[in-house]
């Protein structure tokens, strides 16, 4: 039987649960492809779709304002993760870590695959406005890198907490696989993200709202 302190020290816990526990499948995530290529006399190697102005009309035919395909789509996410990178210092003959940097690693994403595979053709064209595919060269930062907002809702489906993502790209589109023993299974599409870093707080990229 719980004595006196054990109830006290549960409901002190229930008191700062007023907003209940965090879910983890009440998330909610924004994607919006980069400026795109200035391919000017280039074009003829420069994926068209990844072309500045096509770009943009990529993005409302594949995750318009209205409905965010594939914002909705995105199946699992994980909030990023940040270290402090060290280097070990000795005083009074006792070693003790200072830090230099911080280092970010990258973020995975998973989706539910459409049948037309547009989560995968969207992140295609984003990573095609990284290189070109035709003569293997980098495009500039600036054309092919976008923020990612990322929040957890609450109980009543507000956004309770959020983080952007600061000038990120697709690093890796997974491979998929297919077989006929695979009957009635879900194709998934997975896509990891590289970014400059992340920050606490995230905006609504569509003036419109979710």
């Amino acid at each position: 039987m719980a004595g006196t302190a054990d109830l006290l020290n549960i409901n002190t816990m229930l008191s700062q649960l007023r907003n209940g526990i965090a879910r983890k499948n009440r998330y909610q995530v924004a994607f919006a492809l980069p400026a795109g290529v200035n391919a000017g006399d280039a074009a003829s190697f420069v994926n068209p779709q990844s072309q500045a102005g096509q770009i943009t009309q990529m993005q409302q035919q594949l995750n318009p304002a209205t409905n965010g395909t594939v914002n909705i789509m995105c199946n699992t996410m994980n909030f990023p993760q940040r270290s402090l990178m060290t280097y070990d210092i000795t005083q009074n003959s006792a070693p003790f870590g200072v830090p230099y940097s911080a280092a970010y690693d990258p973020v995975t994403f998973t989706f539910y695959a459409d049948g037309n595979l547009n989560t995968r053709t969207y992140f295609e064209i984003w990573q095609q406005a990284v290189f070109n595919i035709y003569n293997n060269t980098m495009n500039y930062p600036s054309e092919y890198v976008s923020d990612i907002q990322m929040w957890a809702l609450d109980a009543r489906g507000n956004q309770a907490y959020g983080v952007t993502l600061q000038e990120a790209w697709p690093v890796m589109i997974a491979s998929m696989d297919y077989g006929y023993a695979d009957n009635d299974t879900t194709q998934i599409v997975s896509v990891t993200m590289r970014y400059k870093a992340w920050t606490p707080g995230a905006y609504n990229y569509y003036a419109g709202g979710f």
